[in-house]
């Protein structure tokens, strides 16, 4: 009876030893910018959400999340709380830009999702390796592309749309009664409302939907 409680205690241990390395903190941030006409985001994990709101400054909202498991340094924590109190984020005249850390060791055990609001005529530039991206309502143009990441765009109501979208291995959808042009495996070409801004979404094997 001793020895198979033993084992019960200790597989116990070994199971919230287990849990306590896949928890995950979060730690997030806010940022605003005026004079802005152009956004770009680069990174390469957590997911990429940009929407149109009024006339305004530019909004950047931050989630951080530390990644746990193995091979990850003791002070995780701390270098993630160093990244909300300085984030990757700057404007440079009439654009910002958002990234990834810049430091290795730290994009590696962190990533941040962004939730940014922009006016809606912003040019709009996004790059994510393996996270999703989502783009509402932007009237400027558009030029989103991922590695693995899905894309989704919804449309603004009266914009004139010229759509170019090509996935390598993932669905292309666009909503029925929205483009003139071809939708096809792997790809849609067209115009919506006899055609206007470039909105440009290329994925190596990520889905890909326009409504």
């Amino acid at each position: 009876m001793r020895t198979k409680l033993g084992v019960g205690i200790v597989c116990g241990i070994a199971a919230m030893s287990a849990v306590t390395l896949t928890s995950a903190q979060t730690y997030t941030f806010e940022r605003s910018f005026t004079g802005v006409t152009r956004l770009d985001v680069s990174t390469h994990r957590g997911k990429i959400t940009i929407t149109a709101s009024d006339e305004g400054p530019v909004v950047v909202t931050g989630t951080i999340t530390v990644r746990r498991g193995l091979n990850m340094p003791a002070n995780s924590a701390q270098l993630a709380g160093g990244v909300s109190d300085h984030p990757p984020v700057r404007q440079q005249g009439a654009t910002v830009e958002l990234r990834p850390p810049d430091d290795p060791l730290v994009d590696r055990i962190v990533s941040i999702d962004y939730d940014v609001r922009v006016p809606p005529a912003t040019t709009v530039v996004a790059v994510n390796d393996s996270g999703a991206v989502t783009v509402e309502g932007i009237a400027g143009s558009v030029s989103v592309r991922t590695q693995s990441g899905n894309i989704e765009v919804t449309l603004p109501p009266a914009t004139p749309v010229t759509l170019d979208a090509t996935s390598g291995s993932g669905a292309v959808e666009v909503d029925p009664g929205i483009l003139k042009g071809t939708v096809e495996k792997g790809r849609a070409r067209g115009t919506v409302r006899c055609g206007g801004v470039a909105l440009q979404l290329t994925s190596k094997s990520g889905a890909i939907r326009v409504k």
